[in-house]
């Protein structure tokens, strides 16, 4: 993804001193001749305002390598952003003379290129001036420079050359990685120490000297680690250690006497797995791609928006990191990647379905990081023993990783309930070998358009899930001439393992695990952790102006409104987003709704019909449909008010009680569905504060006696209100319909198979006579969540035939839905199952 560095406020010279006059003439002509080739990016785009840089007190800079191209770096980095010189009339000039600079590996002396013990020098003479001077207060700035972004590896013949692996490399070795690499400079500018803290803490000289020499040379280490990765093994070694180690040599030779074949013959299948799974990951691919893709993103859409960077910046340091996006297009794990690369990281490696290893194609991913796995491993126990040796050996050595949770993409625009296989190895991994803290970095990505929306609709109506093969990619060109809007990606807050492990199994610290172990606790684990994944996922949200128009246009029966009835309920919806915010970092990019109408008008997804009484605004028919995905999007963000407009939507009054019992009555089953952020206790205070915006915004009046009552009919509250509620309707319906088929059929009568499948054929019949036919509402996998909920709060079980067995709570579940649905609603469901 393109990017591009904007420079910094320019400040006061009578400060700066040397920002115009270099403090030694060769200085200058040196400085002009590197960046004549060399090409600098820095992060963040303005360091002194990102970082918190204060430019009236002394700054002291800090790199990895004492070397000449270093500081020439850091006086080209000072001129573009208006910071004091490293090298010249300093403000510390009498404490360090004419260098406001030093590195934190230098060499032992000019000719051995053995590394210094001790700190610089010139660390401890600012700890000693500091403690000499209580008003001295020099800021530490650590900066990372970076020629090229590639991961160390073995080097041989020319290739030793070009890497920027050189603390104490010979003038040959720089010369050509600056020739190499000076196009790919990026330098990472980190927040100040502040000198005043560490001397206070009251150590001695020496001692404050070393810490300060330790905290900056393991910041810069972990700097280094985050830009370019750890070091890489060649994927042959990588494999070879992979089969090495003694969990595989044990499932190799289990292998062996299994199917009665050599242990060496075990051993060519458990190689031909590894390098199977194994990524080949390539500093050109990887330069490659984000040029192809940058270009790529500018054709298909308007602008990539970046929500919540603090979540990604603020983990990167001393963890390991798995990055578990939402899965909505084959668009997302390019796209992150990209991004990453761009905001000065390492791309991880990706989980890649085998199906995307084609011809060619398979080459190209895996060099760009993807690795490749099955979609079961059910029943091939050295398969599966293969890639968790493999995935573990990456965790430990700080490869950051990529995969979906959900297991493949949402066809339906909601997220999909997690599955367990790669979160169970990762938190197996991490059992075995804790050293590296482990943090899941959940992370929203919202398209306004999608390239693969006709096939979802497809696959969504019955249609078989189609084959990726070559031939996808030809058709691709085609797509580059659509319009499709803007990507959003935000990061969520992230879920740190070991604290998840804490609470949940607080004794598992003392135990020793290996990785085929499965202690008993590990399936509820993973389960807890997927949920709290995906709800930090739906947390990080962004409701984007197509989001907003579906979820208002799509209420209504005929997809279509008035211009000024349209503009209202849009208001609505961001009132309600202010007054009773979702959550923290659920973020609007427009919210205009003037602005929103005319953005959707030039996308074409919203279509004006002229009239002199009002311009009625409208979805076509074939947006309609796909339009279902975007509002399922977002679906979570209004899902508890639209739950409390359904509470009036059917009751002129209510007292507070009955609106909680309600709310309390449904909400489990709703939460399962669109993995709602508040648990149950938490529940009555999110209803409390949508109860005072209701009352706020005229929505719902308080009367004296503590009931709420709905405004008078005809009124613009009360249709605003009415058009909130059918944001619940579809969800009420499909409770209520597989209560009644429940009911109807009777106790020990059917499978829980069977019901799905029941469900999904009235839900469709239902759809196509009587509600906007969108195959999302009869999506079979929202049946079943249903059904495992229902299990779970102990509403119904399956008793030993394996039929679903149920009391009397469910007819009274039943009475409560009446209050939720309007009685000719459940008059079409009940006809619909009974005919």
């Amino acid at each position: 993804m393109a990017t591009t560095s904007t420079p910094g406020p320019v400040v006061d010279d009578s400060f700066v001193g040397s920002v115009e006059t270099p403090a030694r003439p060769g200085h200058w002509l040196a400085r002009k001749s590197l960046f004549a080739w060399a090409r600098m990016k820095v992060l963040p785009e303005d360091p002194v305002a990102a970082n918190g840089i204060d430019l009236s007190k002394p700054i002291f800079y800090v790199v990895e390598t004492r070397i000449m191209s270093s500081l020439l770096v850091l006086e080209e980095l000072c001129v573009r952003y208006g910071l004091p010189r490293p090298h010249g009339r300093s403000p510390i000039a009498d404490i360090a003379g004419d260098e406001s600079w030093c590195a934190i590996h230098r060499r032992e002396s000019r000719f051995r290129r053995k590394p210094a013990r001790e700190p610089d020098p010139a660390l401890a003479e600012l700890v000693a001036a500091a403690r000499k001077d209580p008003d001295l207060d020099v800021q530490i700035v650590p900066v990372g420079i970076f020629w090229g972004r590639a991961p160390d590896r073995e080097q041989r013949g020319l290739s030793a050359l070009f890497a920027d692996s050189w603390g104490f490399a010979n003038p040959l070795q720089r010369f050509f990685t600056i020739l190499f690499h000076g196009r790919q400079l990026l330098v990472q500018v980190s927040k100040p120490l502040t000198l005043r803290q560490l001397v206070d803490e009251g150590l001695d000289e020496k001692a404050t000297t070393r810490k300060l020499s330790r905290i900056l040379r393991v910041h810069l280490r972990r700097l280094r680690v985050a830009t370019i990765g750890p070091d890489l093994s060649h994927r042959r070694m990588l494999v070879d250690q992979v089969l090495q180690t003694r969990y595989v040599r044990a499932a190799i030779e289990a292998a062996a006497r299994r199917r009665k074949i050599e242990v060496h013959e075990a051993e060519r299948i458990a190689r031909r797995y590894a390098n199977e799974i194994a990524a080949e990951y390539s500093q050109p691919v990887i330069r490659f791609s984000e040029r192809v893709l940058a270009w790529l993103w500018n054709r298909l859409y308007d602008g990539i928006e970046l929500y919540n960077v603090e979540n990604l910046k603020e983990n990167t340091s001393g963890n390991e990191l798995v990055y578990t996006p939402c899965h909505r297009s084959h668009i997302d794990y390019m796209l992150l990647s990209c991004i990453l690369y761009s905001q000065g990281l390492m791309p991880p490696h990706i989980a890649a379905g085998i199906n995307l290893n084609l011809p060619i194609v398979g080459r190209f991913l895996r060099r760009g990081g993807a690795f490749f796995l099955r979609r079961s491993f059910q029943g091939n126990r050295l398969y599966a023993a293969v890639f968790q040796q493999y995935l573990a050996s990456n965790l430990v050595r700080g490869v950051p990783i990529e995969y979906f949770i959900e297991g493949g993409r949402s066809r339906t625009g909601r997220l999909l309930k997690a599955k367990g296989g790669m979160l169970a190895m990762t938190v197996r991994s991490f059992l075995h070998d804790s050293r590296r803290p482990i943090v899941f970095l959940p992370v929203y990505i919202g398209f306004e358009r999608l390239v693969e929306g006709g096939s979802y609709i497809s696959e969504l109506s019955g249609e078989e899930k189609k084959k990726e093969t070559v031939r996808d990619l030809v058709k691709a060109p085609k797509y580059l001439k659509g319009d499709f809007g803007n990507v959003h990606v935000s990061f969520g807050e992230p879920v740190k393992l070991a604290e998840k492990l804490d609470a949940t199994v607080p004794g598992w610290r003392d135990e020793t695990y290996t990785l085929g172990d499965r202690p008993e606790w590990l399936d509820g684990l993973v389960q807890d952790l997927g949920d709290e994944i995906l709800v930090c996922i739906n947390d990080a949200a962004v409701v984007t102006p197509v989001n907003l128009i579906a979820t208002a246009l799509l209420s209504m029966p005929r997809q279509a409104m008035t211009e000024q009835q349209l503009l209202r309920q849009l208001e609505l919806y961001v009132q309600l987003m202010d007054l009773a915010p979702y959550s923290p970092l659920v973020s609007i990019p427009m919210r205009d709704a003037e602005e929103i109408v005319s953005y959707t008008e030039r996308m074409k997804i919203l279509v004006r019909d002229k009239h002199k009484h009002g311009d009625i605004m409208f979805l076509e028919p074939g947006n309609a449909v796909l339009l279902t995905y975007f509002r399922n999007n977002v679906a979570h963000v209004f899902a508890l008010p639209a739950l409390i407009a359904a509470c009036f939507a059917n009751n002129r009054n209510l007292d507070y009680d009955t609106v909680i019992r309600l709310c309390r009555f449904v909400y489990p089953y709703i939460r399962s569905e669109l993995f709602l952020r508040w648990e149950d206790e938490g529940l009555e205070g999110a209803v409390n504060r949508n109860l005072d915006a209701f009352a706020e915004l005229g929505l719902l009046e308080k009367e004296p006696d503590g009931q709420f009552r709905r405004p008078d009919p005809g009124s613009p509250q009360s249709a605003r209100l009415l058009t909130l509620a059918q944001g619940m309707q579809q969800t009420l319906q499909r409770f209520y319909l597989t209560m009644a088929v429940l009911l109807i059929r009777g106790p020990n009568t059917v499978s829980h198979n069977q019901l799905e499948n029941e469900c999904q054929t009235y839900a469709r019949r239902l759809s196509a006579l009587y509600e906007f036919n969108a195959p999302d509402f009869f999506d079979k996998r929202l049946f079943r969540n249903f059904l495992n909920a229902l299990k779970e709060h102990k509403v119904i079980s399956t008793d030993e035939k394996g039929t679903i067995v149920f009391d009397e709570s469910v007819g009274e579940k039943n009475v409560d839905a009446n209050l939720l649905l309007r009685e000719a609603v459940r008059h079409r469901i009940l006809q619909v199952i009974q005919e």
